[in-house]
């Protein structure tokens, strides 16, 4: 979004830069209801999806040439870019290449298949995918095999998709699964039989002898910090996970080791990687006398321990692999659980070894991958690639720690028990910034009984009551206040939050100060005689410079054709900018301080004392007309919509002038004006 201030230091100039932003580039955020945090900020369109579990982390960037895709496990939250260790797929498609063109009108009808679930439509998610299918045209067959395949769950299972690329008659040689949580739906089963788990579909995947299994796990309780030297002998610490300080105090590193045996002078070991080595025994002495090596005691990890046994009983072997949640990071201790997900399958085909991955959100379990999303099943999506040569789950996570299996307690995850979000309640709260309303709609039913409710708005009671109103409330004289585009709905002692959508971001101010301009600081803003922010400024000020002496400085004592037709002419050179988005073409037009609100000043102004005369006002639109009708508009997939758009304003602007035309009743000279601006009379 290119924005530059301070969101803590400059919260005031913050908003403000943000709202000009989001009002030229649509913004969509799709999220689970009720998972979010308070405190939305901004305007832009979050849309909530009730009474299922959504799930995907997809980011979608439309650029002029390409957009660039992003399909990984990270939510938009801080943990997600950067407190947790995440996985994400990153591709730039280009509009014009056919194979990548094919992806992304799959990633458009998914965002299609997304809007019929949400709670409210909002405005900004149909601008987003209009704007695509313009760039992208109609769908064209590719012969070219696509670099990545785009899974989600409202089409299929998404295993059963990743599945159906694997040749039927490749045979399965290992297979990885990391992820923070295999849940409870699997971890039930009694037998292996009685559940379609995740696990044995991928390791009953093709027919032949059953393949490895890797299982990455959250390690949560990791250890980061050297301990004291306790008396105790390496053969003591056999088969068990040490834990080694390697480097100097200023550049220390954390490795793990599994101690397989000691020898009078050598240790076997087995590396982090799973890899056996020999090692001088003294160099593993020295380091636990000087306190760098410890056996790390009580290794604990949520999986679903019942499972992985059966898998074990039908002859595949497991091996576990410990993602350590605290590590050191350039000799800084840091705190990154797992919230990554990954699948690895390696295959022989054709005397190749192949490695078909799955990057996304889904975790290892039957409703995030079993199951489509109208089954009861999460919205989840994924995507799915071929890499060359066999590939296992350390190849994309480093950190991972490779486990015995017998020294790990395997426990199962239980899940609380979730509030429902009563915010499902109310379907959509809808901002006029135009008419400066708020239309509140009810639901006329939602997850549970709401009973006595308060509906709040910025600490101001909206609404309160017994139960639920039917219909839609609306709020005259609403406001949108400052940092603040969400609504409280407080019932049953909690507060859940709802989002305010603005039907037309065009007519929210970016700043209250900007509400309701006289023409002459219209002009100047126009014109770029005047700042934003300078006017904003200046009329926020009380006892500063006035806003008339200001204007008298910049127009005289009133301003003439001159100082309008500066201002249409700036106008026509920024709608002929390409980079010029169809928003930003259409705010230019129609906003509370664009040619649009100048053209309403002048109308209003028209004989009125000070004011402008009837010829005057037709003069300065016709005058508008005539630049807006030989500005050229860029040949690009926005065309056809901007020309949409500059149709719609100068139809209302012909009608105007019509009803203004001037009489040349004893005014010869008013024929050649009209002359000029095409008018016959």
């Amino acid at each position: 979004m290119h924005l530059h201030s301070d969101p803590a230091e400059q919260a005031l100039r913050f908003r403000d830069e943000a709202i000009q932003a989001l009002q030229r580039t649509p913004v969509t955020c799709i999220v689970d209801g009720g998972c979010g945090p308070a405190g939305q900020r901004l305007p832009y369109d979050r849309l909530e999806v009730h009474g299922r579990v959504f799930h995907p982390k997809l980011v979608l960037l439309l650029f002029g040439k390409f957009a660039r895709l992003q399909v990984g496990s990270g939510n938009l939250t801080p943990g997600g870019y950067g407190g947790n260790t995440e996985l994400f797929f990153v591709r730039d498609l280009h509009y014009e290449a056919p194979e990548e063109a094919t992806i992304l009108h799959e990633v458009n009808e998914f965002l299609g298949q997304v809007a019929t679930i949400v709670q409210s439509r909002g405005t900004q998610l149909d601008r987003i995918r209009e704007d695509l299918t313009r760039r992208l045209g109609p769908k064209q067959q590719s012969s070219d095999r696509p670099a990545f395949v785009f899974l989600h769950s409202m089409r299929a299972p998404i295993l059963d998709q990743f599945l159906d690329l694997v040749p039927r008659e490749a045979r399965v040689t290992r297979v990885g699964v990391m992820a923070p949580f295999f849940e409870a739906d699997d971890a039930d089963a009694m037998s292996i039989d009685e559940l379609r788990s995740v696990l044995k579909s991928l390791t009953t995947a093709r027919p032949g002898d059953p393949p490895r299994l890797d299982i990455g796990l959250l390690w949560d309780d990791a250890p980061n910090a050297s301990t004291p030297p306790t008396p105790l002998s390496l053969t003591q610490g056999c088969n068990q996970l040490w834990r080694i300080h390697r480097g100097s105090d200023e550049e220390v590193t954390v490795d793990y080791l599994t101690l397989l045996a000691v020898t009078t002078a050598q240790v076997q070991i087995e590396d982090r990687h799973g890899e056996s080595r020999r090692r001088p025994r003294q160099e593993l002495e020295e380091a636990l006398e000087e306190g760098k090596a410890r056996p790390v005691q009580g290794l604990a990890a949520y999986a679903p321990r019942r499972i992985l046994e059966l898998i074990e009983e039908h002859g595949s072997h497991v091996h576990i692999w410990l993602h350590p949640a605290s590590r050191l990071e350039e000799g800084v201790p840091v705190h990154r659980p797992l919230h990554a997900k990954l699948i690895t399958l390696t295959v022989k085909h054709r005397r190749k070894e192949l490695t078909y991955v799955l990057v996304g959100s889904p975790n290892a379990s039957r409703r995030a991958l079993l199951q489509t999303a109208a089954d009861g099943g999460n919205v989840e999506i994924a995507a799915a690639f071929m890499l060359e040569g066999a590939l296992a789950l350390h190849d994309f996570a480093p950190e991972l720690v490779h486990g015995r299996r017998e020294t790990i307690k395997l426990t199962d995850r239980h899940f609380p028990p979730t509030m429902p979000n009563l915010a499902a309640w109310i379907e959509s709260a809808i901002h006029d910034a135009a008419e400066q309303r708020l239309d509140v709609t009810w639901a006329r039913r939602g997850p549970a009984p709401l009973g006595p409710f308060q509906l709040r708005y910025a600490k101001k009671t909206l609404l309160s009551g017994d139960r639920p109103p039917s219909g839609t409330t609306t709020v005259e004289g609403f406001t949108l206040q400052g940092s603040n585009c969400e609504l409280v709905l407080t019932a049953h002692e909690q507060e859940f939050m709802v989002p305010i959508h603005v039907l037309d971001l065009a007519m929210l101010p970016t700043n209250p100060a900007l509400v309701e301009l006289e023409l002459r600081e219209l002009l100047a803003l126009l014109g770029h005689r005047l700042g934003a922010e300078r006017l904003a400024t200046l009329k926020n000020t009380p006892g500063g410079v006035s806003m008339s002496v200001v204007l008298e400085t910049i127009f005289g004592e009133g301003f003439g054709p001159v100082d309008v037709f500066k201002a249409w002419w700036g106008l026509e050179r920024e709608l002929a900018d390409e980079t010029l988005s169809v928003a930003a073409f259409r705010l230019l037009l129609v906003s509370p301080v664009s040619a649009g609100a100048v053209w309403d000043r002048m109308l209003k102004a028209r004989d009125t004392p000070g004011g402008l005369t009837r010829d005057e006002t037709w003069f300065y639109g016709a005058e508008l007309l005539h630049v807006l009708t030989r500005t050229p508009i860029p040949e690009d997939a926005s065309a056809p919509k901007k020309r949409e758009i500059l149709d719609e304003f100068t139809s209302k602007l012909r009608a105007d002038l019509a009803e203004l035309r001037p009489g040349n009743k004893g005014r010869p000279w008013v024929k050649d004006i009209l002359k000029h601006y095409g008018v016959t009379t």
